[in-house]
């Protein structure tokens, strides 16, 4: 089995060790809510009190070995990446790990909400509101492509406001983990069959900001396939009212020859918010390719997982005779 500890700085995975297994030391209490990977629970690490978001899964009974390895070879890459990020408007990943079969996720934790349930609610933005937020996400999203990842799912639900009124990206390292083919925040590059980088990225990051903007999705509403097909070939409806600068900055956001769109969104901030345009540039970008079966987590249903059953097994094992717990 890939020993994903190994990705651990030394010190840290010693720490852990000492400190028990991942069921002794996190206690999971409420729900925060289902991703790909299930139930996403608030949890206090033990014994420091921290509050953090924790998520974990099995290897599902049917999965093929091999695919299984390479899916899993590919999470641990792309989360390992993600753990290097440090940035204010980037939920941190604390550490992942697996114990006893059991893969686990530890990361940020804070009061806020998801975009998304501001839009289900018809909730209304400013300009400047909507702006702000967007400002926030982009700036992480320069840094992150600044030092070679991207997110890869940028929508309403992995852009949480905090309770402070600022946007905190949430999954980075986990957009693999959840199938995409009937999602509406796509990029051209990627319903052609790319993998996506940054600049896919920003182009997400138009989808959320057009919608914030008039209340509804660019690329209209009903069946996926048909929103797919006019992000593909349909215009961007023109924001009656709308600040020419924000247009233009749209325009760019959603241009759907990568090439043309903005490479990064300093550019766009440089002339929005009259912000210095530094001067280092965005490597160039090569989009990958990527088969359309490539090995990821998001072959397998594991929405159903629920990672405080699973520490509860894990805690009545080491507890028998024999397993070196209480007799």
């Amino acid at each position: 089995m890939l020993n994903i500890g190994r990705l651990f700085k030394r010190g840290e995975a010693e720490d852990r060790s000492s400190n028990g297994s991942f069921a002794e030391r996190f206690d999971p209490h409420e729900v925060l809510g289902v991703g790909p990977l299930g139930r996403i629970y608030m949890a206090v690490e033990k014994p420091s009190g921290r509050k953090v978001a924790f998520r974990g899964f099995k290897r599902p009974k049917h999965a093929d070995g091999r695919h299984w390895q390479q899916a899993i070879r590919r999470y641990t890459e792309e989360l390992a990446a993600a753990q290097k990020l440090d940035h204010p408007n980037i939920a941190r990943l604390y550490e992942f790990g697996e114990e006893d079969g059991t893969y686990y996720v530890v990361s940020e934790w804070f009061e806020g909400e998801a975009l998304q349930r501001k839009i289900d609610r018809r909730q209304e933005f400013t300009s400047a509101q909507a702006l702000e937020w967007i400002d926030g996400a982009g700036q992480a999203l320069d840094y992150a492509a600044s030092i070679g990842v991207y997110h890869g799912d940028i929508t309403p639900y992995n852009l949480v406001i905090t309770s402070g009124g600022e946007a905190k990206i949430v999954n980075f390292g986990l957009a693999h983990t959840r199938p995409k083919a009937d999602s509406v925040y796509r990029a051209p590059e990627e319903l052609n069959g790319h993998e996506g980088d940054p600049r896919s990225d920003l182009f997400h990051l138009g989808l959320v900001l057009y919608h914030l903007l008039s209340g509804e999705h660019p690329f209209g509403a009903g069946v996926w396939a048909d929103v797919q097909a006019r992000i593909l070939r349909q215009p961007t409806p023109p924001l009656p009212g709308l600040d020419p600068r924000l247009q233009a900055a749209l325009n760019r956001l959603l241009e759907k020859d990568v090439e043309r769109r903005a490479q990064r969104w300093s550019e766009l901030a440089h002339a929005l918010l009259d912000r210095e345009l530094t001067s280092a540039e965005m490597p160039r970008l090569q989009l990958p390719v990527r088969p359309s079966d490539a090995p990821s987590l998001a072959h397998y249903s594991l929405g159903h997982s629920d990672v405080e059953s699973m520490s509860d097994r894990l805690r009545l094992k080491r507890e028998e005779p024999g397993e070196g717990g209480m007799v």
